[in-house]
């Protein structure tokens, strides 16, 4: 094996670090690799701007998912290989549906490739998942419960293995990124 660690640096840890709360906002970002053109990062290493591709004479948009607070989360795992070490992304989110054209989107959502989830963290950052390679659908589970306190929504899972962590999105700021996102993004149905 190679000296990989020749190209490491330091990684030291600020207080804000150190204190970060977790936790995801209760709204995504979705798209498809396929529906981005491209995207830049800048010299820090954020992306910072997202291309959508055009699809006829009309521009793919982003798709955006409301859930609730505490529902949605985004995870990593190492997965030791052969040839090359992965990283497994991994986005969760609740989903509500409540009518036709939704449970449609959802449909769509289990058969969808190479999926890409922009999650905002409750520490005021946005981190991209599945923009190296995409995620699909490993698990979807809901149902209409027993009990009127029983879930009755749909959790759906996407997972995929990257060559990266995710990677931070950022604009400007948090709320510049937020406009920037909302901006190529299609309206909720």
């Amino acid at each position: 094996m190679a000296n990989c660690l020749d190209d490491i640096r330091s990684i030291g840890i600020s207080c804000e670090a150190e204190n970060q709360v977790g936790g995801v906002d209760k709204r995504i970002w979705l798209t498809q690799k396929g529906q981005i053109s491209s995207y830049t990062k800048d010299v820090n290493g954020y992306v910072n701007t997202i291309t959508m591709a055009a699809n006829g004479s009309t521009t793919y948009k982003l798709a955006t998912i409301t859930s609730k607070k505490n529902k949605n989360s985004g995870a990593i795992e190492g997965v030791v290989g052969d040839n090359v070490n992965l990283v497994k992304h991994t986005v969760i989110f609740k989903i509500y549906p409540e009518n036709p054209a939704q449970k449609i989107a959802i449909e769509k959502l289990v058969n969808a490739d190479e999926m890409v989830a922009f999650l905002q963290t409750e520490n005021g950052q946005i981190l991209v998942y599945g923009l190296d390679k995409g995620m699909e659908m490993s698990a979807l589970a809901g149902g209409t419960g027993t009990a009127l306190q029983d879930d009755t929504s749909i959790t759906f899972t996407a997972a995929g293995d990257q060559t990266t962590l995710p990677d931070y999105f950022l604009v400007t700021d948090l709320a510049g990124s937020i406009a920037y996102l909302n901006a190529i993004s299609a309206p909720v149905a």
